[in-house]
């Protein structure tokens, strides 16, 4: 939730609209915050994270637009 609310905020200071898409700004705090967080109960390396991060980042748009189309969301991003 912490990295849902810095991307809002971010989002808010660079004027993009409430549900508007930011590639980056939407992907990587909502992975990257929850992972530094578990870090060290789940035993991760810093470029585990980085690596973990990345697939998140590279697989969350493709999946949206397939769940959207699959009516599983409600917007395509």
């Amino acid at each position: 939730m912490l990295g849902d609310a810095l991307s809002s905020f971010v989002k808010r200071r660079l004027n993009i609209a409430s549900g508007g898409r930011a590639t980056g700004i939407d992907q990587i705090p909502e992975a990257l915050l929850p992972l530094l967080v578990v870090r060290g109960a789940l035993g991760l390396s810093l470029p585990e994270v980085a690596a973990i991060t990345l697939v998140f980042f590279v697989l969350e748009i493709p999946l949206a637009r397939l769940f959207f189309r699959l009516g599983l969301r409600d917007r395509p991003h």
